[in-house]
């Protein structure tokens, strides 16, 4: 190859690379600008600068719903009108971010005064509209109409200064909705945390009183002249209940009167229930029985018994889900601490299974990592394991055989000496754990306790199956 050609190659490779090094810069730079752009043209769509946390209240006119409210980020919205009383979070969560997220998919009137053209697309008067305010003082209104039947979008107008064209129907679920939607369903207002008392009394026919006492660091459960410790998983359920479960089916009216009491059992009710809570607070409900109404739970429970709650000084009586009797009817044997064993299972180190009669099987390990070291060395299974641990960590009883462990009782129930006794260890061989299991007490439970307990309780035999009975049951293969 002579100079020249060579020259000339050299040439056009350069140029090749300096063209294709321009083109890629400028393919990036347009790569790199086309999200900026997509999210401006996103931005210029939507109708409404907010979000939710700027709003400071509300109001919708519907068919469905007519009410207002005011919100604030920190403590939620609150409904003011028709009604007055907390509004539910999620349903005001979803209207006010799928109203501020609303963009316009077609916008034929753009640049124009649209107001000529609200009646003739159905927006002046519209069927929905909704008003939002602004921490800045401004006002935000929305019109929504009908589905345009050329692609099934939705004829909106809003925004400042106000425009007009159709949005995808993705929107007005969360607009469209009764009043019900929009109100808190708890029947109570409580923050879990701050209730220190609890009084639940059956007033009918078999008249009962439950007293449930904050304790430092648990609670205490008192009925029938006798006071115990509560079991904390059971007093935690029940706080649940009332805090968060127990919430209407529906509010059968907002307008209570005497004759509703009778309607709803409410002139004689079935139970009463005083929860005392932080700064001296105290809120008291009545329960009481009568027909469910139609359309406020399964259809054929319309007309059947269902119970209907009554917070003292309020002005709206709420049906409820069928069981709340059954819960509220729970006394002293349900409430009481029914712990055999209750740890950290992350701190188990070593289980031992002794049965009479045969070698203990003895594993050793944590987490994910297990191995038989008696009577003979080979890995564990890890799920039976950690299944083992997990299971006598918290083991609780289905009931209270005896209150104390006399020699005689301990004995007859097969307890001592034990037919099982299941040992868990921590690091250093520091017990957490010694439980005993004896005799059958009916068809699917059998007697147990363990060190430091005072009682002989019962629990399901199925937490036995877990334990192995051979080495090779809990050998990994």
């Amino acid at each position: 190859m002579t100079a020249s050609r060579v020259r000339t190659t050299l040439l056009t490779t350069l140029g090749v690379l300096l063209i294709g090094g321009g083109a890629a810069a400028y393919m990036y730079r347009e790569i790199k600008k086309a999200p900026d752009q997509k999210r401006q043209i996103q931005m210029d769509a939507r109708l409404f600068p907010w979000g939710r946390v700027h709003i400071t209240g509300v109001s919708l006119q519907s068919e469905r719903a007519t009410f207002a409210a005011t919100c604030d980020p920190i403590n939620g919205c609150r409904l003011t009108s028709p009604i007055q009383g907390p509004a539910d979070a999620e349903a005001m969560q979803a209207l006010l971010d799928n109203v501020a997220a609303l963009p316009l998919a077609v916008e034929p009137f753009k640049g124009e005064d649209v107001r000529p053209h609200l009646a003739e697309y159905g927006l002046d008067p519209a069927p929905i509209t909704f008003t939002a305010s602004t921490a800045d003082g401004k006002v935000h209104r929305l019109y929504v109409g009908g589905l345009d039947p050329t692609d099934r979008r939705r004829w909106v107008a809003g925004g400042d200064p106000l425009r007009m064209g159709r949005a995808d129907d993705v929107f007005s679920w969360a607009l469209d909705r009764d009043l019900f939607a929009f109100r808190a369903k708890q029947v109570f207002q409580l923050d879990r945390h701050a209730i220190s008392e609890i009084l639940v009394e059956r007033l009918d026919s078999a008249p009962r009183t439950l007293h449930l006492t904050a304790g430092d660091p648990l609670w205490t459960v008192e009925s029938d002249g006798r006071k115990l410790t509560a079991d904390p998983y059971v007093i935690d359920k029940f706080l649940l209940l009332l805090t968060r479960d127990l919430k209407a089916d529906a509010f059968v009216t907002d307008h209570y009167t005497a004759e509703d009491a009778v309607k709803y059992g409410l002139d004689k009710p079935t139970f009463a229930i005083t929860v005392h809570s932080a700064g001296g607070r105290v809120d008291k409900a009545f329960v009481g029985v009568g027909a469910r109404p139609a359309g406020t739970g399964e259809p054929d429970e319309a007309g059947k018994a269902a119970p209907f709650v009554h917070i003292e000084g309020a002005s709206s009586v709420a049906v409820t889900y069928n069981a709340l009797l059954s819960d509220l009817s729970k006394g002293l044997p349900e409430f009481r601490d029914k712990r055999v064993t209750d740890f950290d299972l992350e701190a188990v180190r070593r289980i031992e299974i002794l049965r009479e009669g045969t070698p203990p099987l003895v594993l050793d390990g944590m987490g994910d990592s297990w191995q038989l070291i008696s009577p003979e060395s080979a890995p564990a299974r890890v799920d039976r394991a950690k299944a083992i641990a997990m299971q006598f960590s918290k083991l609780r009883a289905v009931r209270v055989i005896d209150e104390e462990k006399s020699p005689a009782k301990l004995a007859e129930l097969g307890l001592e000496p034990p037919e099982l006794r299941v040992l868990l260890r921590a690091d250093g061989g520091r017990m957490l754990a010694d439980i005993r299991f004896g005799r059958p007490i009916d068809k699917d439970t059998v007697a147990v306790t363990a060190e430091g307990v005072t009682r002989i309780d019962a629990v399901k035999d199925a937490s036995l199956r877990l334990l192995p009975m051979t080495p090779d049951e809990i050998i990994r293969r």
